[in-house]
């Protein structure tokens, strides 16, 4: 009798499956301690992740059209002492996370510990379907 699958007699090392398993954990958490970090922290364009001194408050968005949507950003100055000025980008991404549009603003001076709303109104064919979420980048 001819054995035509020799590969089910050889068995694998129960220290090659732990690894394989350890590795995998490994990826794991990295992925979900990546997937915490704070939006208002990161940079698209930098790769420095320094502390903000603005948090989003707040993000909403109201569709107008099919063609037409309007985000609101209420931003906080989260320093005690000064006041600042932010610049805030936001990117309108679709389900790919490709980008559909990007828009800028600068805020006027935000005293300590106050809030600032910012409205961003886009005009696009068929935005309104292709948006999924969106990406606030703050520099200032």
């Amino acid at each position: 009798m001819s054995d035509s699958t020799p590969f089910l007699k050889k068995s694998v090392p129960l220290w090659v499956i732990a690894i394989v398993m350890v590795l995998s954990a490994g990826v794991l958490v990295a992925a979900v301690n990546f997937g915490s970090i704070s939006p208002e922290k990161l940079s698209l364009y930098s790769a420095s992740s320094s502390p903000s001194s603005f948090k989003v408050s707040q993000y909403a968005v109201t569709f107008q059209s099919y063609n037409e949507m309007t985000a609101n950003v209420l931003l906080t100055n989260t320093d005690n002492a000064v006041s600042h000025q932010a610049n805030v980008t936001l990117t309108m991404l679709d389900s790919s996370g490709n980008v559909i549009t990007t828009t800028s603003q600068v805020t006027s001076s935000i005293a300590p510990g106050a809030t600032s709303s910012l409205d961003f109104v886009f005009s696009k064919t068929n935005i309104t379907l292709s948006y999924n979420s969106a990406f606030i980048s703050i520099s200032g």
